[in-house]
């Protein structure tokens, strides 16, 4: 349940610290209008009624990271989106990406509002009953498994398989257990916010995780050609989105 959380909580992250001295004040002013203190204060899942009082703030945070751009680029955006500068173009394109969705997320009459809506407490509940350590626990034992069945050497490949292997289970566990309890509204809000803020590229995870992603897969056993399909098209939106 903490992947749908972190999502909601991507929407409203911190600025990034551009070298030009005299965006500093901008960069500031922008951190200050995140709403992740008042989002902690819910885990990060407000009700609706909470999310309702947020969203003009979600949209004062855009508003000023756009203007932040500009103002330290003398770009838009979309200009800036182009860029050959990999870190400024992909800062852009999540903003442009946290817009979009935030926009989404507000709009009462959106199909992803519609089914937050009819999920987000039920979701609250299976987080106060912290079963999320559920599908923690069960991605830390299969990857590690996995990664002993290959002999893979830590040393050379270093953390990050392992990681974001274990996250990737996670997720596809989690999207399972919240369909079963909370139904297909949960299911559809937690994939669509995960395949629009591109989750494992936030997390850290490089392009070079798809194959390992899909040999991955082919190494596991399901007990139904359901949850098969579910952790596959799991795994691809993830690998599409690196």
């Amino acid at each position: 349940m903490k992947a749908f959380g972190l999502c909601l909580f991507l929407i409203v992250g911190g600025s990034v610290a551009f070298a030009n001295n005299t965006c500093e004040s901008e960069t500031q002013r922008c951190r200050e209008l995140s709403r992740s203190r008042e989002l902690r204060g819910v885990n990060f899942l407000p009700t609706v009624d909470q999310l309702r009082d947020l969203c003009p703030k979600f949209f004062e945070f855009i508003e000023c990271e756009n203007e932040l751009v500009r103002a330290c680029t003398g770009k838009s955006i979309e200009e800036v989106m182009t860029s050959s500068n990999r870190s400024l173009s992909q800062y852009a394109t999540e903003i442009s990406d946290l817009g979009s969705l935030a926009a989404d997320i507000c709009d009462e009459n959106s199909l992803l509002h519609t089914d937050f809506a009819a999920s987000v407490e039920c979701i609250r509940d299976e987080v106060q009953l912290r079963r999320d350590h559920i599908c923690r626990d069960t991605s830390l034992i299969t990857v590690e498994t996995y990664l002993n069945s290959i002999k893979t050497n830590q040393d050379e490949d270093g953390s990050e398989k392992h990681l974001c292997l274990q996250i990737s289970y996670a997720v596809a566990c989690t999207i399972k257990r919240l369909e079963k309890t909370c139904g297909e509204s949960a299911r559809r809000a937690l994939v669509t916010i995960i395949e629009r803020l591109h989750y494992l590229s936030n997390l850290g995870c490089t392009e070079k995780i798809a194959l390992d992603l899909r040999d991955f897969f082919e190494s596991l056993t399901f007990d139904t050609e359901e949850e098969k399909r579910l952790y596959q098209s799991v795994f691809e939106m993830l690998a599409e989105g690196l």
